[in-house]
């Protein structure tokens, strides 16, 4: 994932990408 918290947690970012970004789009 390229969303702001992606460093934070990438591995689980990528491999749950659509609700992550959506998770970002809620903390950022």
């Amino acid at each position: 994932g390229l969303t702001p918290g992606s460093f934070l947690v990438w591995p689980l970012n990528e491999l749950s990408a659509g609700l992550r970004l959506h998770a970002a789009r809620t903390y950022y």
